[in-house]
C-alpha cells in the first residue's frame, strides 16, 4: 500500500460519525411503506468526509426491497455498506462502490441499514435508491444482472424467472429461480441470483460432494483488480462446509465475501486463517475482489456437501435414525392441546437461556447455555401447525448439561484424546483442555498422531495462553481428516477447544503434548516419500525438503523457525507426479495424493521402461476409483503392435499383469465429480527366459527363489488358513510363445467353517487378520479320538457386541448342549468338551464388523483317575482344585454378575465333568437384598444391548436407606437413560441419568420401603460401556408417635422408617384422610400423610345386613337447621329391623322413617324428643329411608340407631305365558312387579303387569296373561313384525275367515317373507292383495305345503285373507313382514322352472323371462318397471312357467312333464302329446321321474301319431321302464287321471337317435368310460378309479336284441371298494369297503401293499373317519408280526404315516359291530430309501403345493397352501446329514387347514368354510375381517355355497365389526 493510500485509510478510520461537509445532514430513521434515499448533494455530487447511516424500519414479519436508480461513487474509497438488520458487523450484507448499478436488495427481516462513507478527496454524482415494503407473498424483484437478460416479471410465491447471458458470457448459478415460502421470513428466491462470467474469466459454478476453490494463480499471487464469483450448489436440504487450508489477502483492501450462511454475508480479509464456514442453505456464493495495487498469495479452500439424509454412525450398531430430520412433531408438554395458531411456552433450560418469546405458528426460538454447560438437543425450534386445530413445537426443548470432557493438564508430557476415542465422539461436544508447562520458561509442543473430524462441521481450535476462546490468541482451527502439522505455543500455556454439531461424528483425534525449551519451533517431521536437510529447530533455523523420484513437492520447499515459535510454513507433502518415466528395475506407482483421494479432471501418464529384452510385472495391492467415470488403462508399449491389457475402474483389485515387451504405459483419467482413494501398484522387471517374481501369498510362505524356465516354486498356507485359489506348486513354462507360470499363486484365507480332525490347530474368523465379513454363518466341528476331549484357548476375541456371536456346543451338532454364547470381548481363557466333539457356530449381522478371533484347539487325553481342568468363568471364581473322579468343583461370580448354573460340576467315571462350565453374566434386572452389592448394565464391561427395559429392585435392612456410588457411567446421551426411584413410581424418579458424565452419589429408600428401584432403558441404536454401581445401606431416623384419633382404632405400634399404622373408625363414623400412614424418616421426621379423623356426618348411605346410624357430631349435640338423609339397603329378599340405643331430640326436631327407597314410600313413623325409645320398626322391603330435620332453636345429643336384616315372605313364581317372556322381574317381594310381553305375531290377553300384594298372605293381584295368535288384525306404523295363522303353531280351526291389514308410512312398501307354510291344498287358501281388498289387485294366493317366494307390495299397505273350509286343518303359517322405502320396482323374482334376463329395476327398465324345457310361459315374456306417483310396479305382472297338459313336440331332444310338475297333477285330466323327429331317426324315451296313482291314473304310449296306432304300453304306479325306443319317427302319449288323488307325476326326456345304433349307456359311479360310438358292433369299456374293483365284465357291445332293435349285450358294470386285497406298483389308493359310502360293521379287511425293492412305502390318509371302536393298524412289513407303524381310529384326515423301512406294509381294518362311518381314503407311493446323504421323499400335503424336489442332505423343501388355507407347521424343512446315521428332515411335513376366523389384508384372497371341501363342524362362530387400502372397496364373489336351512348362516357386514350395517344373511344355497 502506498504512503498516500495508507494516509487516506487512516483518516477515514478516525473520522467517526460526523456531519457531512458544508453543514449538510444525512442519514436517519426511515419509516413508511415506500420512500427515497439519496446521497447528500445528489445529483450534484456528495461531500468528502461524509459518514451517513440510514435505518429503514417496517412492521414485524414484513421485508424491505431497496432498488438503486442511480449509482456513481469513487471506486474502492467511497462506499455504501448495506446491513440486513441493525448496523452490526455480523449483519453486513454487501459493500457497494464504483459505477456499476447494483441489483435490487431484499432484507430477510423488518430492518435494513445503509452506511455511506467517503474519503477526503474525489467525489462523484452519488446515489439514489427507492425502498418499498414487500408483502409476505412476494419475493421482490431480483433485478437484471450485468451482461445478462431476465425473463419474467412476476415475483409472487410460485412464480419463476429465468436468466440468460449475452454472447461471450457464461451463466454461473441457477438459471431458473422460484419464489418459495421461506420459514419465518415470508417468501424468498430458492437460489441466489446468477451472474454472467466472461468466457475464460475466474470463478464458476461447482457441484458434487467435494471440491476445491482457490484464488487465481494460487499458490502464486493473485492479480490486481480481480473480481471472481464462485457458486457451490447442492441438493435441497443439504448444507455445505467450506474449510480454508490457506488464507493471505491484503488486509482491509482485498476481500472475500461469502453469502448463503445464517449471517447476511461474511467478509474476510487479512492474513488469519478463517474458521470453517457452514451454509444455512443448499448453496454458498464466494465473491473475491482485489484493489489496484499490492497482491498476496490468496486463498485455498475445500468444500464438503453434507447430505440431508446422512446418519450418525459411531462405530456401533446403527438402526433407524434418531436424526432430528426424522423426528415426529413434538406435541406440547404433557400432550395438552393448545390453540391452532399458537404453541405452549416451551420454557427455559436449566443453566441456559432462551432467545425469543413469540410462540405463533412459524415463529422460532433459540437456546444457549451458560458457561461450563453444553447444549444437548436442538439449538432452535419452530412452532408448526400439526393439524387444523393443533400447533406444536418441531422438537423438544433442549437441555444444558455440564461439560463431560476436557480438563486442565500439566507437563512435562501427556496424551489428549477426543471423547470415546477411538470410538466416535458425541454430538454437540463442547470440550476444553488447558495445558500448562510445569516451568514458566517452557513452551508446549502439540503433535497429532490421529485426526478425523467431520470436515467443516466439527472443529478443534488451538490457542496460545490460558484465555479460552480469545480470537487474538487462536493459532489454528483444525477440521477434516488430514493429520495437522506440529503446533508450538508462544507461552507456557496452550488451550484446545473441540466443538461438534448435532450429527455425523467421526473417530476423533489423539495428540501428544510435551514441554520444550523456549526459542524453538519443534521438530515438524519429514514428509512421506521425502527427505529433509537440517536438524536444528531454534529461532531463525531453516529446513529444506525434497521428494523421492516420481514425487512432486507440494508446499514450501524451505521453512524457517519464527520468533512466534511457529514455522513459516507447514511441512510440505510429497505427491506422486502425474507424469513420470520409470527406469529403475523395480518401484511403485501411486495415484496422486494416495492414500488420500485423488483430484478431479486428472490426465496422468506413466511409462515403465526396462532394459531391452526384459519384461515388466505389475502387482496391484490397492484399487479404488469412481466406477465408470474414472479409469486406469494399462498398455504393452514395448512390442511392435501396442496392445491394451485392460481398462480398470471401480473397487475390484485387478489381477497381476506381465508384459511381453520392455515398456508398459499407464494412463489415468478422472472426471469433474466424485473421486476415490486411488491405487498402489508395485512393478518389477525380469528377463525373457524367466518368469516374474510371483511374490509371497498373504498368510502364507514360499519355498524357492529361482524363477528361470523350468523352475518350480512351492507355497504353504500358515496355520489356520487354507488355500482358496491357485496351486500349491507352480512351474515356469513356455506357453503360446511366452514364459509364464503354469498356474496362479495360491490365496490363503481363513475358512468359514470346517470339520477338523487334527490333534491340534488354529481356528480363525474369516478375513483374519483383518475384520471379518458381514452376514456370516460359519460352522466348525472339531473331532478328536474316542478317549480324548477337546480344549480350546482364546488368543484373541473381539466381535460386535450383541450382534456377532460365537456359539460353542458340547458335541457334534447344533442340537448338542450349549456351552456358551460369546460376543464383544468377554470370552473365557479356555473351554474343554465333555466328549470327543465340539461344535462352533459364528454368525454375524449385515453391519459393523470387528477383528474377530484366534482360537487354538488341541486334543487332550482324559486322565486315568481325574477330569481335565474345567477352567474359570469370565468375571467369576472357582472353589476347588481337586479334579479327581467323584470330586465337586463349584463356582461363584464377581459382584454384580449372576451364575448361569448354581449346581457344582462333578467329575464322573468317564473322566468327563457332568455339565459344561457355567458363565457369569450381568443380567437385565433382578432383585437384590443385602447390606451392599453391585448393579451392572447387561453385558458389562462390554457394550449393553439395544432395546432394553431392565428393572432392578434393591432392598436393604429394615429402617435403612440405599446409597449408590457410580464407578463407570457411559450411556448414549438423551436416548438411553437410567431412572432411580424409591417408591416404585418411575414417572417422578429421584434421578434420571444419561450421557457419559459420572453422576454424584445418590441416596434413596426414604419412603419407608427400605428399597430403591433402577430402570434402564436403551433404544434401538447406539450403545456404550453402560454402568457399574455399588450400593450400601445407611441409617434412617424414626418418626414420633402420631397418637390415636377419637372414635377410631389403630393397628401398629412401631414408628421406624418404613413402618405403617392402619386406622379404622367405630361403626357409624366415617374416616376422613388416609387409613394408612407410613414413616418416611430419613432426616424428614415425617409421616407420609396427616393423622385421619372419624366424624359422624349429616346423613349416610349404609349397605349391609347390620349397622349403626348416628346423628351429626354424635355424641356431641347436633347443630340447628339440619336436613339429613339416611339410606339403608340390605340384600334382596330381606327386610330391615330398626331400633334406637340412644334417642334424645329437641322438641320440634323430627326423625321420619319411610318403608322404601325414598320419601314417596309408606311412612312407618315420625319421632321427636325420646319417642323412639323401645320402638322397633320393620320394613316390608330391603330399603329404608330416614329424614332428620332440625329447626333453628335448641339442640340435644341426638340419636344412635341400630339396624339388622331379616328374611321377608315372597309371592310364588308366577310363571311365563306360552309364546311370551318376562320384561321385568323385581324379585317377588311385597309391592314388586313382574312385567310380560308376547313373542312377535302374538297378542296378549290379560294384564301385562302383576304386583305382589303386601298383605299377610303373599299373592299376585292378577292371573298370568296369555299370548294368542289371533284371526286377523290391523297393524299400522310398524317397520317389521310377524303374522301367524290362528292358534299357531297348533293347527288352525275350520271355517275361518281372517283378514290382516298392514299399513306402513307413506312412501314405503311392504315385503312378506314366508318362514313356515302348510295348509290343505286347494281348500284352505291364503290370499294377498296389494293395498286394501277394494283395490282389486290380488298379488298371489297359496295353499299346500310348498314355501311361497317372497312377496312385495307396491302400495304402502297390504291385505292378507285366510279362508279355511269345514274339513282337515294343517299347522298353518308364519310370515315375517318388513317395510322399506320404495325407489325402484320390487325384484320380480325368477319364475320357478324358468330363467330371467335383466337385473335393473329403475322406471322404464325391462326384464325378459324364459321357461325351462318342458314348461310353457304363462303371461308376458317381457315386463316393464312403471312409476305412478310414489308407487313402483311391473306392467304386466311377472309371468310363471307351468307344465302344460299335452301338445305337439318336435326337435331332436325335449322334455315331457305331467301337468303342474313337480307339484302333484290335478284330478280329472286328459292330456295328449305327439312327438315327431326326422324320418331317418327313431325316438328313445328316458324316464327321469315317475309316480302316479296305481290302478286309477295311466300313461299310454303308442307307436305312431295317434291312439289308433299300436300300443307300446300303459304305465301306472312308480315302476316305469328304464327307457322305451320307437320303431318309427313318431310317438303318441296319452295321460289320464281320475277325479281323486293327484301324485307327483312324471318327467320324461326324449332323444332322437340313428335307427341302427344303441342308446347312450351312461356313466358309472367311481369309474370312467372309453368309447363314444354306439352303432351296431361298437364297444364301450369301463374303468374303475384307483382303489376300486370292477364287478361284472367291463366291456359292453351294441348288438341286435330279441325284438330286432339294437341293444347292449349286458348291463353296466359297477365299481366297488373291496374289503382287502393285494396292491403293487409305484403308487396307488386303498379304500375302506363301500367308500365313499359307509362301510358295513362286523368285518375285518387285510390290505397288502408292495413296491419295488429299492424303494420304501410312504403313505397319507387323504380322508379318515371311523367309528370310535373301528381301528386301522399299519405294519412295517408283510405280516402282522412286523413293527406297528400306526394305529388310528376316529378322525385323522390328512394324517401322514411314519416312513416304512421296507418295501412292504400291511393295513388291517377291523370294523366291529355297531355304528359305522365313511371310512378311509389312503394314498401310498414308493419313495427312495434314505441314506446318510438322502432324506426320504416328501409328498405334497393336501391342499398345498410343494416347492423343491431335491431330497439330498442340505436340500430345503418349501410349502405353500392353496388360497384360503393356512399352513400349520414349518414353511420349509431341511434335510440334515446325521453322522453315522440316516439323513433326516429337521421337521415334520406341515398341513393346510381352513382357519375359523382370520384378518385378511391382501388385495385379493379366498375365504373357505372350516374343513372345506369336507362338511364344516357344529357350534362354529367364525369371523373373517377383510381390510384393504383406504379408498378401495371390496367385492365378494361366491364360488360355492351350501349351509343347513334356517340354522347355519353367513352374515356379511359393511364395516370392521358386527356393529356395521349388515349387507346380508345367507343360508341354504
Amino acid at each position: 500500500m502506498t504512503a498516500l493510500r495508507k494516509l487516506k485509510y487512516l483518516l477515514l478510520l478516525f473520522t467517526g460519525l460526523i456531519t457531512a461537509a458544508n453543514g449538510q445532514t444525512c442519514g436517519g430513521l426511515v419509516q413508511g411503506l415506500n420512500g427515497t434515499i439519496e446521497s447528500p448533494g445528489f445529483p450534484h455530487g456528495y461531500p468528502n468526509y461524509a459518514n451517513c447511516t440510514w435505518i429503514i424500519v417496517t412492521g414485524e414479519r414484513n421485508r424491505i426491497q431497496l432498488s438503486f436508480h442511480t449509482f456513481a461513487l469513487e471506486e474502492d474509497f467511497d462506499i455504501v455498506a448495506i446491513y440486513d438488520g441493525q448496523l452490526q458487523q455480523g449483519n453486513l450484507k454487501m459493500r457497494l462502490s464504483g459505477f456499476q448499478l447494483p441489483s435490487p436488495i431484499v432484507s430477510t427481516g423488518s430492518i435494513l441499514g445503509l452506511w455511506f462513507t467517503t474519503d477526503f478527496a474525489v467525489s462523484a454524482q452519488g446515489f439514489k435508491a427507492i425502498y418499498e415494503v414487500l408483502p409476505s407473498h412476494t419475493c421482490g424483484n431480483p433485478g437484471v444482472i450485468p451482461k445478462g437478460v431476465v425473463h419474467g416479471s412476476r415475483f409472487n410465491i410460485g412464480d419463476k424467472i429465468r436468466y440468460s447471458c449475452e454472447t461471450g458470457y457464461v451463466l454461473e448459478g441457477h438459471a431458473v429461480l422460484t419464489c418459495i415460502v421461506s420459514p419465518g421470513s415470508g417468501a424468498s428466491w430458492d437460489f441466489p441470483v446468477p451472474f454472467c462470467r466472461a468466457e475464460g474469466a475466474c470463478g464458476g459454478t461447482l457441484r458434487g460432494t467435494t471440491g476445491t476453490i482457490s484464488s487465481p494463480h494460487f499458490p502464486s499471487e493473485y492479480e490486481n483488480n480481480a473480481d471472481c464469483t464462485w457458486s457451490i450448489l447442492a441438493e435441497p436440504g443439504d448444507t455445505i462446509a467450506l474449510v480454508f487450508t490457506d488464507f493471505q489477502l491484503e488486509d482491509g483492501y482485498d476481500f472475500l465475501e461469502i453469502s448463503g450462511t445464517e449471517a447476511p454475508s461474511i467478509w474476510l480479509t487479512g492474513m488469519n486463517l478463517p474458521s470453517p464456514v457452514i451454509s444455512s442453505k443448499n448453496w454458498l456464493r464466494l465473491h473475491f475482489t482485489s484493489d489496484s495495487n499490492h497482491r498476496r498469495k490468496g486463498f485455498n479452500a475445500q468444500y464438503q456437501v453434507k447430505k440431508a439424509i446422512e446418519l450418525k454412525s459411531r462405530g456401533v450398531k446403527m438402526l433407524p435414525s434418531k436424526d432430528t430430520n426424522h423426528k415426529n412433531t413434538v406435541l406440547s408438554q404433557g400432550g395438552i392441546a393448545v390453540a391452532a395458531d399458537i404453541c405452549l411456552d416451551p420454557g427455559i433450560p436449566e443453566n441456559g437461556k432462551r432467545i425469543g418469546s413469540d410462540f405463533q405458528v412459524s415463529a422460532s426460538v433459540q437456546f444457549s447455555c451458560d458457561d461450563s454447560y453444553v447444549l444437548q438437543g436442538s439449538k432452535s425450534i419452530t412452532c408448526q401447525k400439526v393439524t387444523d386445530t393443533l400447533a406444536a413445537w418441531s422438537d423438544h426443548r433442549p437441555v444444558c448439561r455440564a461439560r463431560t470432557c476436557g480438563s486442565n493438564l500439566r507437563g512435562p508430557k501427556g496424551i489428549i484424546t477426543s471423547p470415546n476415542y477411538p470410538v466416535q465422539y458425541e454430538n454437540n461436544a463442547h470440550c476444553v483442555w488447558v495445558i500448562t508447562a510445569a516451568a514458566s520458561d517452557k513452551v508446549i509442543k502439540l503433535a497429532f498422531e490421529e485426526f478425523d473430524l467431520e470436515r467443516g462441521y466439527d472443529t478443534v481450535t488451538v490457542g496460545d495462553g490460558g484465555k479460552i476462546g480469545d480470537a487474538r490468541t487462536v493459532l489454528y482451527v483444525l477440521t477434516g481428516s488430514s493429520v495437522p502439522d506440529l503446533i508450538v505455543s508462544l507461552s507456557n500455556q496452550m488451550w484446545l477447544h473441540l466443538q461438534s454439531d448435532d450429527s455425523i461424528g467421526s473417530q476423533g483425534f489423539k495428540a501428544i503434548y510435551e514441554e520444550i525449551d523456549r526459542g524453538g519451533c519443534g521438530d515438524p517431521g519429514i514428509p512421506a516419500y521425502g527427505k529433509r536437510a537440517g536438524s536444528s529447530f531454534l529461532h531463525r533455523d531453516t529446513l529444506t525438503f525434497e521428494c523421492q523420484a516420481a514425487f512432486e513437492l507440494v508446499g514450501e520447499r524451505t521453512i524457517s523457525c519464527q520468533q512466534n515459535n511457529q514455522w513459516s510454513g507447514n511441512k510440505p507433502s510429497c505427491v506422486f507426479s502425474c507424469f513420470f518415466n520409470f527406469t529403475a528395475p523395480s518401484g511403485i506407482i501411486l495415484s496422486p495424493n494416495y492414500p488420500e483421494e485423488y483430484g478431479n479432471n486428472m490426465n496422468c501418464v506413466w511409462l515403465i521402461i526396462a532394459e531391452p529384452g526384459s519384461r515388466i510385472h505389475l502387482i496391484f495391492s490397492d484399487f479404488d476409483v469412481e466406477p465408470q467415470f474414472d479409469y486406469l488403462t494399462v498398455k504393452d508399449d514395448g512390442v511392435s503392435e501396442a496392445t491394451t491389457f485392460g481398462t480398470f475402474s471401480g473397487k475390484d483389485v485387478p489381477s497381476q499383469i506381465a508384459s511381453n515387451g520392455h515398456i508398459v504405459r499407464l494412463e489415468f483419467q478422472s472426471d469433474h465429480s466424485n473421486t476415490g482413494r486411488g491405487f498402489n501398484i508395485t512393478y518389477t522387471t525380469f528377463g525373457q527366459n524367466e518368469c516374474h517374481d510371483p511374490g509371497i501369498p498373504i498368510n502364507g510362505q514360499r519355498f524357492g527363489d529361482r524363477f528361470l524356465l523350468g523352475s518350480s516354486v512351492s507355497f504353504h498356507c500358515d496355520e489356520g488358513f487354507i488355500k482358496t485359489h491357485g496351486s500349491e506348486t507352480i512351474t515356469c513354462v513356455m506357453q503360446d510363445g511366452s514364459v509364464v507360470w503354469h498356474s496362479a499363486v495360491p490365496r490363503c484365507e481363513a475358512p468359514c467353517g470346517g470339520h477338523l480332525t487334527a490333534p491340534n490347530g488354529v481356528i480363525l474368523s474369516p478375513g483374519w487378520p483383518g475384520f471379518y465379513k458381514d452376514s456370516l454363518s460359519c460352522e466348525w466341528v472339531i473331532e478328536s479320538r474316542q478317549d480324548h476331549a477337546i480344549k480350546i484357548s482364546f488368543d484373541r476375541f473381539q466381535t460386535e457386541v450383541n450382534y456377532d456371536t460365537l456359539e460353542i456346543r458340547d458335541g457334534p451338532a447344533n442340537s448338542s448342549p450349549l456351552i456358551g454364547e460369546y460376543h464383544g470381548t468377554q470370552a473365557p481363557h479356555f473351554l474343554i468338551s465333555t466328549s470327543n466333539y465340539m461344535y462352533l457356530l459364528f454368525t454375524t449381522d449385515n453391519s459393523r464388523s470387528s477383528v474377530g478371533f484366534q482360537i487354538r484347539y488341541e486334543s487332550v487325553m482324559l486322565e486315568m483317575d481325574s477330569c481335565l481342568d474345567p477352567g474359570i468363568p469370565v468375571n467369576g471364581k472357582r472353589r476347588g482344585n481337586n479334579f479327581a473322579i467323584g470330586s465337586r468343583v463349584s463356582f461363584s461370580c464377581d459382584q454384580g454378575y449372576t451364575l448361569s448354573d448354581e449346581e457344582p460340576i462333578v467329575c464322573e467315571r468317564n473322566h468327563q465333568w457332568n455339565h459344561a462350565l457355567p458363565s457369569c453374566d450381568a443380567l437385565c434386572g433382578g432383585y437384590m437384598y443385602g447390606k451392599s452389592g453391585t448393579v451392572l448394565s447387561p453385558g458389562f464391561p462390554d457394550y449393553y444391548p439395544n432395546s432394553l427395559n431392565c428393572t432392578w429392585t434393591i432392598e436393604v435392612s429394615h429402617g435403612k436407606g440405599v446409597q449408590m456410588l457410580f464407578h463407570t457411567f457411559h450411556l448414549e446421551d438423551s436416548h438411553d437413560y437410567l431412572l432411580i426411584a424409591e417408591d416404585g413410581i418411575f414417572t417422578e424418579p429421584v434421578a434420571r441419568l444419561t450421557g457419559s458424565g459420572l453422576p454424584p452419589s445418590i441416596k434413596a429408600g426414604l419412603f419407608g420401603n427400605f428399597s430403591a428401584q433402577l430402570r434402564f432403558i436403551s433404544d434401538f441404536s447406539m450403545s456404550y460401556e453402560g454402568f457399574n454401581i455399588t450400593f450400601s445401606e445407611y441409617d434412617l431416623e424414626p418418626c414420633d408417635d402420631p397418637g390415636v384419633p377419637a372414635f377410631s382404632r389403630r393397628i401398629g405400634f412401631q414408628f421406624g422408617v418404613g413402618d405403617s399404622l392402619i386406622f379404622s373408625c367405630l361403626p357409624g363414623y366415617r374416616l376422613e384422610g388416609n387409613n394408612r400412614i407410613t414413616c418416611l424418616g430419613g432426616g424428614r421426621h415425617v409421616w407420609g400423610a396427616p393423622l385421619p379423623r372419624c366424624v359422624a356426618e349429616c346423613g349416610a348411605s349404609s349397605v349391609g345386613n347390620e349397622g349403626i346410624l348416628l346423628s351429626p357430631n354424635y355424641p356431641s349435640n347436633y347443630e340447628n337447621n339440619h336436613e339429613c338423609i339416611y339410606k339403608i339397603e340390605t340384600e334382596k329378599g330381606k327386610g330391615i329391623s330398626l331400633s334406637a340405643t340412644n334417642f334424645q331430640l329437641q322438641d320440634g326436631d323430627i326423625l321420619k322413617v319411610y318403608d322404601g327407597k325414598d320419601s314417596s314410600s309408606r311412612l312407618l313413623g315420625l319421632f321427636t324428643k325420646n319417642e323412639m325409645h323401645g320402638v322397633i320398626i320393620n320394613s316390608t322391603s330391603n330399603h329404608l329411608w330416614l329424614e332428620f330435620n332440625t329447626n333453628g332453636t335448641g339442640t340435644e345429643k341426638g340419636f344412635r340407631l341400630k339396624y339388622s336384616s331379616f328374611d321377608l315372605v315372597k309371592c310364588e313364581e308366577p310363571g311365563i305365558p306360552t309364546y311370551g317372556y318376562k320384561i321385568q322381574d323385581d324379585g317377588h317381594l311385597a309391592n314388586t312387579l313382574v312385567l310380560y310381553s308376547c313373542n312377535p305375531g302374538y297378542t296378549m290377553h290379560g294384564s301385562r303387569t302383576l304386583i305382589c300384594l303386601s298383605g299377610d298372605r303373599r299373592v299376585w293381584d292378577k292371573p298370568i296373561p296369555a299370548c294368542i295368535a289371533e284371526c286377523g288384525g290391523h297393524i299400522t306404523g310398524a317397520t317389521s313384525g310377524r303374522i301367524l295363522s290362528p292358534g299357531y303353531p297348533a293347527p288352525y280351526d275350520n271355517n275361518l275367515q281372517c283378514t290382516w291389514s298392514i299399513e306402513a308410512d307413506p312412501g314405503k312398501t311392504i315385503s312378506l317373507h314366508f318362514i313356515v307354510f302348510d295348509t290343505e291344498v286347494g281348500h284352505d287358501i291364503l290370499k294377498v292383495w296389494d293395498g286394501p281388498i277394494a283395490s282389486d289387485i290380488l298379488l298371489k294366493e297359496w295353499s299346500g305345503s310348498s314355501l311361497p317366494e317372497d312377496t312385495h307390495s307396491t302400495f304402502n299397505s297390504l291385505t292378507l285373507q285366510f279362508d279355511s273350509d269345514y274339513f282337515i286343518s294343517k299347522s298353518g303359517f308364519s310370515i315375517q313382514f318388513s317395510t322399506t322405502t320404495a325407489t325402484t320396482c320390487n325384484d320380480p323374482g325368477t319364475p320357478q322352472n324358468g330363467t330371467r334376463y335383466g337385473d335393473s329395476r329403475e322406471p322404464g327398465d325391462t326384464v325378459t323371462f324364459q321357461c325351462d324345457p318342458g314348461y310353457q310361459i304363462q303371461g308376458a315374456a317381457k315386463i316393464t318397471c312403471v312409476q305412478l306417483n310414489s308407487r313402483f310396479f311391473w306392467q304386466p305382472d311377472p309371468p310363471t312357467c307351468i307344465a302344460t297338459c299335452g301338445g305337439n313336440v318336435t326337435g331332436p331332444v325335449g322334455v315331457i312333464l305331467s301337468p303342474n310338475y313337480p307339484q302333484p297333477y290335478p284330478p280329472g285330466k286328459e292330456c295328449d302329446w305327439r312327438i315327431k323327429v326326422n324320418p331317418d331317426f327313431v325316438i328313445a324315451l328316458i324316464f327321469k321321474s315317475f309316480n302316479m296313482e296305481p290302478s286309477y291314473d295311466f300313461l299310454h304310449i303308442y307307436e305312431g301319431e295317434d291312439s289308433n296306432s299300436p300300443l307300446i304300453g300303459s304305465f301306472q304306479g312308480s315302476q316305469p321302464p328304464d327307457r322305451i325306443e320307437s320303431s318309427g319317427n313318431s310317438l303318441f302319449l296319452a295321460f289320464r287321471s281320475d277325479a281323486s288323488l293327484g301324485m307327483s307325476g312324471f318327467a320324461i326326456e326324449y332323444k332322437e337317435k340313428p335307427r341302427e345304433a344303441c342308446f347312450d349307456p351312461g356313466n358309472i359311479m367311481n369309474g370312467s368310460r372309453i368309447g363314444t360310438d354306439f352303432k351296431l358292433g361298437s364297444t364301450v369299456t369301463y374303468h374303475c378309479d384307483s382303489g376300486y374293483k370292477t364287478v361284472s365284465p367291463a366291456t359292453i357291445t351294441c348288438i341286435i336284441g330279441d325284438d330286432g332293435k339294437p341293444v347292449w349285450d349286458r348291463g353296466l358294470p359297477s365299481c366297488n371298494a373291496p374289503c382287502g386285497g393285494q396292491y403293487a406298483g409305484s403308487g396307488g389308493v386303498v379304500l375302506s369297503p363301500s367308500y365313499p359310502h359307509n362301510y358295513t360293521a362286523g368285518q375285518t379287511c387285510i390290505y397288502s401293499i408292495t413296491v419295488s425293492k429299492e424303494f420304501v412305502v410312504f403313505g397319507q390318509f387323504a380322508y379318515f373317519q371311523t367309528a370310535v371302536n373301528d381301528v386301522v393298524d399299519l405294519f412295517d412289513g408283510a405280516n402282522q408280526n412286523s413293527r406297528l407303524l400306526s394305529s388310528l381310529a376316529g378322525s385323522h384326515t390328512g394324517e401322514t404315516l411314519p416312513l416304512a423301512t421296507s418295501n412292504q406294509i400291511l393295513l388291517k381294518f377291523s370294523a366291529k359291530s355297531g355304528a359305522s362311518a365313511r371310512g378311509f381314503h389312503f394314498v401310498y407311493q414308493a419313495v427312495p430309501r434314505t441314506s446318510d446323504t438322502q432324506c426320504s421323499s416328501v409328498p405334497e400335503p393336501r391342499y398345498s403345493r410343494r416347492i423343491g424336489s431335491e431330497f439330498s442332505a442340505g436340500s430345503v423343501v418349501r410349502f405353500e397352501c392353496n388360497p384360503g388355507y393356512l399352513l400349520q407347521g414349518s414353511k420349509a424343512i431341511k434335510c440334515h446329514a446325521v453322522p453315522n446315521a440316516l439323513a433326516q428332515w429337521n421337521d415334520t411335513i406341515p398341513t393346510c387347514v381352513v382357519p375359523c376366523s382370520r384378518n385378511m389384508t391382501e388385495r385379493r384372497g379366498t375365504i373357505l368354510s372350516p374343513g372345506y371341501p369336507d362338511p364344516y363342524g357344529n357350534s362354529l362362530n367364525c369371523v373373517w375381517k377383510i381390510t384393504v387400502a383406504e379408498g378401495a372397496g371390496i367385492q365378494i364373489q361366491v364360488m360355492s355355497f351350501a349351509t343347513e336351512h334356517n340354522w347355519d348362516s353367513l352374515e356379511i357386514y359393511d364395516g370392521g365389526d358386527l356393529t356395521a350395517p349388515k349387507l346380508g344373511s345367507f343360508s341354504v344355497s
